[in-house]
């Protein structure tokens, strides 16, 4: 029994020397995360923190920043510059999607894609959940 005693206090010591070691030293990692685009069709665009910058392949000038309309995180973007202003899309994380307009030359909002219809849902007790799986 007083072996066994032994094991435990040795292993809880052992547990509060590694934590008093190691875990007021861990921290988060953070960086910047990039999100770009480039395909045949449209410039070579980059944005990241609120900003768009563009390579206009015509130039080969790299033109911006550009403020985004949101500071969501960025799932997608595409754009193409042309004369002196710039076409550009851009999806958010949180489903938002905007359009820059070269003829207004402003962002536009298009809509939420993940939010277009309401999901509806039925309230069922728990006796007619075990009724339909018998």
């Amino acid at each position: 029994m007083a072996k066994r005693f032994f094991y435990v206090s040795a292993a809880m010591l052992c547990l509060a020397l590694a934590y008093h070691l190691g875990a007021h030293n861990a921290v988060a990692q953070s960086g910047m995360v990039i999100v770009g685009s480039f395909d045949q069709d449209s410039d070579p665009c980059a944005a990241e923190s609120g900003q768009l910058w563009i390579l206009d392949k015509m130039t080969r000038q790299n033109k911006g920043p550009f403020p985004l309309p949101s500071s969501a995180p960025i799932t997608s973007i595409t754009a193409d510059f042309v004369g002196d202003d710039f076409n550009a899309s851009v999806l958010f994380e949180n489903g938002d999607a905007y359009f820059h307009d070269l003829s207004i030359h402003s962002w536009y909002y298009i809509g939420n894609v993940l939010n277009l219809y309401p999901t509806g849902s039925a309230r069922s007790s728990w006796g007619l959940v075990k009724a339909r799986y018998r």
